[in-house]
């Protein structure tokens, strides 16, 4: 405690002098000091990051320009059957309303979103 102290450039209380004029209590009461600051630390910081975690992420779909910029591997625009996976790939010719075997950004746009309720794993 002492040597915190000076790195700190901190004078002993007067209560904690007259308490402790043992060397070893001295000593212990340090020690003891260091231990409970480091726990509340490590407390306070393991606790932050667990109600950061516990968050549900407020995740909705992706945009167009996400969709696109993810799926179309050839990067010409469009989006055929072979990029496509998930809800597109299921609804593909129905999204695809003027039936030329492409997904346009405005077909993408128009197209029914999607309930939100996923399928539960096996």
């Amino acid at each position: 405690m002492i040597h915190l102290m000076k790195l700190f450039h901190m004078k002993p209380l007067p209560i904690f002098v007259a308490v402790n004029t043992n060397h070893k209590t001295k000593n212990m009461s340090a020690k003891a000091m260091l231990i409970g600051v480091t726990t509340i630390a490590i407390m306070a910081v393991s606790c932050k990051s667990q109600q950061a975690s516990s968050e549900p992420a407020k995740q909705g779909p992706p945009s167009v320009d996400a969709i696109f910029t993810k799926m179309d591997s050839n990067k010409d625009g469009l989006l055929s059957k072979t990029e496509v996976n998930g809800p597109l790939k299921e609804k593909f010719t129905e999204i695809d309303t003027n039936k030329d075997g492409f997904l346009s950004k405005e077909e993408v746009k128009k197209a029914p979103k999607p309930s939100g309720k996923r399928p539960q794993r096996q």
